[in-house]
């Protein structure tokens, strides 16, 4: 019995178990199987696309933005913005012994002639990816991609370290350009390279890369309203400079672009020593977030890496938002690697707790600061150092039970200048525990008072064995 004999829908459920070079061969075995399988095909590889931030990636985009049988799948685009980690200017010495001159075919360093060809083929794709990067055409050129894609409801960037990109042995992750790029050079992809795209990212490529993304949407011809933003994928920050901005009237165009934007997904880098007045900055990073936030369902917001999260903390960059925030139909908060204060954090909620049902706290950390005053407890009388910490985030803790009515409640990893928070639950001795949730539809108690079950604990332990620098520091 011959396969184009079958119903269009069993061939689509054949074909669905195939991976993409089965499915991409059995559609050129012939014209039907190629035509009848067109919108599975599409449906399955081309809803969401990725794209190196590179011109032979951008043409394989524009041509896909062409293709009348693609134009209508793709849902999602991210543009991968860093190549090398965003490591530009690696002399040959240094070159000849870091990862990048190691080949995956030889599972060795390159040598020789080999190791020439290797350092002029990456010197050539980093001036080809800062060109890219560079030129406002590349803004021009995605605007008009973003038009064509029909139904294209999110935008954003994601992270990868270069050498998994370029490992053949990963077909986990594909995205356009790929190809060329690991023709050039093949490399070997080991997880401590992971640590390189943690800690020495360069924000520098991805603001560039994000300024690029935004202006693009600033068209003022674009017919696209993306519902989601995203600065970076869940596994990596991207930093995105609090210094980005946009002319005004680009600004302008942007914010009436992002008219039906839902969800954002946004990781910043303290660039700026203090923030700026209100009047003195215009359209950059802190204003497009204060802007769109009464428009908002869905909010992921950080200040910081997750590797240097004690290093380039910047309070006052949390505040300055939290004091003109406005949200009018937030359902979803997730805060990680924030530091807080009990002032900055009530003011933040504060027009988000009519509406808001979920809500996490990831690598949260708390600066000392005033605290309200209480008939039962003062900060300021307490004595012990650990329990003035103690106490501070028990202010908060009850601040979160008083004000919110949560069906989600997610915590984990807080601490007080590197303090480590703890929670003892009522009834369980003193066993502590560092990770706490509350999920509603199986707890058979309110929030409040599931929340009113544990009390916050800030011991001696200390993150990054910090202990000594900084018991002094928090009581300042």
């Amino acid at each position: 019995m011959s396969i184009t004999t079958l119903p269009v829908e069993l061939v689509t459920r054949v074909c669905s178990y195939l991976e993409l070079p089965g499915w991409a061969a059995l559609r050129l075995t012939c014209t039907w199987l190629y035509f009848s399988s067109s919108d599975a095909f599409t449906d399955r590889y081309f809803t969401s696309i990725r794209f190196i931030a590179t011109s032979d990636s951008l043409r394989e985009l524009e041509a896909l933005a062409l293709s009348k049988t693609i134009q209508a799948s793709v849902r999602k685009l991210w543009m991968i913005p860093t190549l090398f980690e965003g490591r530009h200017h690696i002399e040959p010495p240094a070159f000849e012994t870091c990862h990048f001159a190691i080949s995956s075919k030889y599972d060795r360093q390159l040598e020789g002639k080999e190791l020439n060809a290797r350092y002029a083929i990456y010197q050539a794709t980093v001036a080809d990816h800062c060109a890219i990067l560079g030129s406002k055409d590349f803004s021009i050129r995605l605007q008009k991609c973003f038009a064509r894609f029909s139904n294209l409801e999110s935008i954003g960037l994601q992270h990868y370290t270069t050498s998994f990109l370029l490992d053949p042995r990963q077909n986990e992750v594909r995205c356009l350009g790929l190809r060329r790029l690991r023709d050039q050079m093949d490399l070997e992809f080991h997880p401590w390279h992971l640590s390189s795209l943690e800690s020495k990212l360069n924000a520098k490529p991805t603001s560039l890369a994000w300024y690029r993304l935004v202006q693009a949407l600033s068209g003022a011809d674009n017919p696209f309203k993306p519902k989601e933003l995203h600065t970076c994928s869940t596994d990596f920050c991207g930093r995105i400079s609090l210094n980005v901005s946009l002319p005004q009237e680009e600004y302008d165009a942007l914010l009436l672009n992002l008219s039906s934007l839902e969800y954002l997904h946004m990781c910043v880098s303290g660039g700026r020593s203090r923030p700026e007045s209100r009047q003195n900055a215009k359209a950059n990073t802190v204003d497009l977030l204060i802007e769109i936030a009464p428009r908002l369902k869905t909010l992921i917001f950080s200040q910081w890496s997750k590797s240097n999260y004690r290093r380039d903390r910047v309070h006052h960059h949390f505040l300055e938002i939290a004091q003109c925030i406005n949200f009018t139909q937030l359902k979803k908060l997730h805060l990680y690697c924030i530091e807080i204060e009990y002032k900055s954090l009530k003011l933040f909620l504060n027009t988000a707790k009519a509406t808001l049902d979920t809500l996490a706290l990831e690598l949260v950390t708390m600066r000392n600061d005033s605290h309200p005053v209480t008939d039962q407890m003062s900060v300021t009388t307490i004595q012990s150092p650990l329990d003035k910490m103690s106490a501070s985030w028990q202010f908060v803790w009850n601040l979160l039970a008083n004000e919110l009515s949560l069906k989600t409640f997610d915590v984990k990893n807080l601490d007080y200048r590197g303090a480590r928070v703890f929670w003892i639950r009522h009834g369980d001795g003193s066993q502590k525990i560092e990770t706490v949730r509350f999920n509603a539809e199986v707890a058979d108690i309110s929030f409040r008072e599931w929340m009113s079950q544990l009390t916050v604990v800030v011991t001696g332990e200390y993150r990054d064995n910090v202990a000594v620098r900084n018991q002094g520091e928090s009581q300042t």
